[in-house]
């Protein structure tokens, strides 16, 4: 519930979202170039998604009302119908997966201070012990 919070609070206000916003919709209108189609076929393959936003973004772009066929549940023609393709913007799940490893990253280093922190306890515990004898 927190997390969800969290989220919602952050893709409004916080920097990660608008600056990967801002870098994704650069590269996106640029597709057409051989680096950047093949980078935006593989992430839309991967996470199921299309374009930025979703579909509609394609639009503007072609002026039709298709999309790249690496936005289709079926890829077996170049382009497919807007209606055909993922409905899901690729920048909702790159943020997605951006969060989750930041929360991995911040959970293990929690566990490793945590470590540590039991560590020193027994060092100390164990000077004092030698001190006795």
């Amino acid at each position: 519930m927190i997390f969800v919070k969290y989220r919602k609070v952050y893709q409004q206000s916080g920097t990660l979202f608008s600056e990967m916003r801002q870098g994704i919709g650069q590269s996106f209108y640029i597709y057409h170039e051989v680096a950047y189609k093949d980078l935006f076929d593989e992430i839309q393959q991967k996470y199921k998604c299309c374009a930025v936003n979703g579909p509609n973004d394609w639009e503007p772009i072609w002026r039709n009302k298709s999309a790249p066929a690496a936005c289709c549940k079926n890829m077996q023609q170049s382009r497919c119908a807007i209606s055909e393709a993922f409905q899901k913007g690729c920048l909702d799940s790159l943020f997605d997966e951006q969060l989750l490893h930041g929360l991995i990253f911040g959970f293990i280093h929690v566990v490793l201070v945590v470590c540590e922190i039991i560590t020193a306890a027994l060092s100390f515990y164990l000077v004092v012990l030698i001190e006795q004898i």
